[in-house]
């Protein structure tokens, strides 16, 4: 779930720039490192940096973050968890904070 909002916040600071920077890949390059700071504490999320660079290099529009980036990434979590549930051998999700992968 962690990572779901490290998308968002990504997403929701790359439209953020938009009205302060405008468009373009410098304004790209400011949401990338800003994206990997950002988010939860001890939280890297790559796909959360790509979010936050997408609104200002392909102009998607205000409400990216909630139409598109939330809607996916709720679809992705609850679908994970369920056939966690449901497949034997499918890995569990979601994982209780502290454990290792694997």
């Amino acid at each position: 779930m962690a990572a779901a909002c490290a998308s968002v916040v990504g997403a929701a600071l790359g439209t953020g720039l938009i009205p302060l920077l405008g468009f373009g890949p410098g304004v790209a390059m400011v949401a990338a490192p800003s994206a990997a700071i950002v988010p939860l504490p001890r939280l890297f999320h790559p796909p959360g940096i790509a979010v936050a660079m997408n609104p200002v290099l392909s102009h998607p529009g205000p409400w990216f973050a909630g139409e598109v980036v939330l809607a996916f990434t709720l679809v992705a979590v609850t679908s994970a968890a369920l056939m966690s549930r449901m497949l034997p051998g499918f890995p569990r999700c979601p994982r209780l904070m502290g454990t290792q992968a694997g």
